[in-house]
């Protein structure tokens, strides 16, 4: 690594960083807006080389044509953007509040509600009250491409509260009527069993109608 000191910037740079120090009439604000805008991002992307550690090009990057307002009018610019990320940034800070408190509401009144018991409940088991199948080890390697293959249900096809159908893996047709105890019916609940707890919550599904 590199030390790079400049009148604006000072710290350590790799190869593949570019501090760039602003001409006089360019604010650094708005050219950092500018360097953010959808439009020039994806012109940036389109110059980069490499299949595992993409580059960008900074010789055509240099060559981009910039819009350069007078610096009055950068600042004006730069000032309704700078209000507007402010915006957004706080709006996204009381939508996380919000969740949060909503979460904790929803646990609070959970919680009171299984442990504040009224009449008629009664002491029992999960195991007296379901029935209860362990799902089966089907093997990868026999796995089928073939579109018309019976749809397997694994850990990562569980969501929270719904099965998610992206990547599914399949199973040969003729070889599922052995397997008919696994089919599922509408209205089952299905709990992952390999790291059934993530971030997102508890990864457990109801079978719908569309699932089967």
């Amino acid at each position: 690594l590199n030390k790079v000191l400049t009148p604006d910037f000072d710290g350590h740079c790799s190869t593949e960083i570019f501090p760039i120090v602003p001409a006089p009439e360019l604010m650094r604000e708005f050219l950092r807006y500018w360097l953010q805008s959808k439009e020039i991002v994806t012109k940036i992307n389109a110059t980069c080389t490499g299949a595992r550690m993409p580059r960008a090009d900074m010789n055509e990057v240099l060559n981009f044509t910039l819009p350069l307002p007078p610096l009055p009018e950068q600042q004006r610019i730069v000032a309704i953007l700078d209000e507007a990320f402010a915006a957004i940034a706080a709006a996204r800070a009381n939508a996380e509040q919000n969740r949060q408190n909503a979460c904790a509401l929803f646990e609070s009144y959970l919680q009171s509600v299984f442990s504040q018991r009224g009449e008629g409940w009664v002491e029992t088991t999960v195991g007296h009250q379901v029935d209860f199948l362990a799902g089966f080890a089907f093997k990868s390697s026999e796995y089928t491409d073939s579109g018309e293959g019976v749809r397997l249900v694994r850990g990562d096809n569980i969501v929270q509260g719904e099965l998610r159908w992206v990547g599914v893996k399949r199973w040969p047709i003729n070889d599922a009527p052995k397997y008919s105890q696994f089919f599922f019916n509408e209205n089952d609940v299905v709990l992952a069993m390999d790291r059934p707890w993530v971030a997102a919550g508890l990864k457990v599904a109801f079978i719908t109608k569309s699932d089967l």
